[in-house]
């Protein structure tokens, strides 16, 4: 995950506004973790910070045009995305400490507060992706037998219409009582 640690120390009481168009925030992890992403047209971020009594309200949007892999044919998908942010985050009530559902986007680093911003904006850019990209509706998919996209080209694979695995039950009687 990106880490871009924001003092918020200097923060104004009124909030501070920031936006974000280095692209390594994002391609830094799709390379880390080998995601078949691609941006097409630079992503951007517009985050606005205000600290509170107990936390830091961070909201704002990101948006962007990226290319991602059919679910069904693995086909380029190119896919615009915008996204909000609206997220509040509770002070860490002990310094250096680590939330039982994962990392904290808040630390204490020699008594200053920091945001982890980068942390933030790679969980938005997740969470506004589809779970099953598909290039179209009707998407077809592969071929389960010779690989061939069914989009593009017919087969004239033979399939089998039943499974050979279940002919055990075709022949099984159930009683009524």
């Amino acid at each position: 995950m990106s880490e871009l640690w924001l003092s918020l120390t200097d923060i104004p009481e009124q909030g501070q506004e920031y936006f974000y168009s280095e692209q390594n925030v994002w391609t830094g992890p799709i390379e880390e973790f080998e995601l078949p992403y691609a941006i097409i047209d630079p992503i951007q971020a517009r985050v606005f910070v205000l600290l509170r009594e107990k936390g830091c309200l961070i909201s704002g949007g990101l948006n962007g045009r990226i290319s991602l892999p059919c679910s069904r044919c693995a086909e380029d998908v190119f896919f615009e995305f915008e996204q909000k942010i609206n997220i509040f985050e509770l002070l860490p009530e002990e310094k250096n400490t680590e939330d039982f559902f994962g990392p904290e986007f808040l630390r204490w680093n020699n008594d200053n507060l920091e945001l982890n911003i980068g942390g933030i904006l790679w969980e938005q850019f997740i969470l506004s992706l589809p779970d099953k990209p598909l290039c179209n509706e009707g998407c077809m998919g592969i071929c389960p037998y010779c690989g061939q996209n069914k989009n593009s080209q017919f087969c004239n694979c033979i399939r089998e219409k039943e499974d050979p695995r279940m002919e055990i039950f075709r022949h099984l009687k159930v009683k009524k009582d």
